[in-house]
């Protein structure tokens, strides 16, 4: 029982990265938490403990059951009911949080990342690469779809022509445009935009992978 306990812990341990980030993404898309961690490492644990005093506790059954102490049987048999409702109780948690991701997965994710762009205050970028989530004062947060077209049409503008392409669309200042990358799908878009740009809109504070910026 101890080796399937390790690996478990091992798998998690290996996967920290990957865990939070999807914990982080489901928090910044639900509002909810899925609280990983603490099945993982707390009930897992009392799980595991329970386990292996159910083991001994029908070894004590067996060895009553010889010595004709039905009182003893009783007792033991009792504990065991309360053990084994324990140990069903964490399963079915499991199955729960497994339905959750599978679900968030299903709804939230394209099956490869799509690159986005934003314009960002030097704020919002110095927190992007800092942290490497989506950093915004709006919330949800709007971005454009950045295709290998896009970005190089942008890059070869001049800053006046670039300055003026956004202001058709509102922004004030092109200081900071990021480029990143998500598996996650946005919650609004794509929306035509009068400059020719798709925008869509994320969550705030979603995992991305910072590409670049112009």
């Amino acid at each position: 029982m101890s080796e399937i306990e390790n690996d478990i812990k091992k798998f998690f341990n290996d996967n920290i990265s990957e865990i939070k980030e999807l914990e982080t993404s489901f928090h910044a898309y639900t509002g909810l938490k899925l609280h990983f961690e603490r099945i993982i490492l707390e009930y897992m644990n009392n799980t595991f403990t329970l386990t292996n005093l159910l083991i001994v506790q029908f070894q004590s059954i067996d060895k009553a059951i010889q010595k004709n102490e039905a009182n003893k049987v009783a007792h033991l048999l009792s504990s065991i009911e309360r053990m084994s409702n324990q140990i069903l109780r964490f399963i079915d948690l499991l199955n729960q949080l497994n339905q959750k991701v599978d679900k968030f997965e299903n709804e939230s994710y394209y099956p490869s990342e799509k690159t986005y762009g934003r314009i960002m205050s030097s704020k919002e970028f110095r927190n992007m690469k800092s942290t490497g989530l989506l950093s915004s004062d709006k919330n949800p947060t709007p971005v454009f779809d950045a295709t290998p077209a896009v970005i190089d049409r942008i890059d070869s503008m001049s800053t006046d022509r670039r300055s003026t392409y956004f202001q058709e669309i509102g922004v004030r200042s092109t200081d900071n445009i990021v480029y990143f990358r998500t598996k996650l799908k946005p919650v609004v878009g794509p929306v035509p935009q009068s400059n020719g740009l798709r925008e869509y809109k994320f969550p705030k504070g979603i995992p991305v992978e910072f590409l670049k910026a112009a």
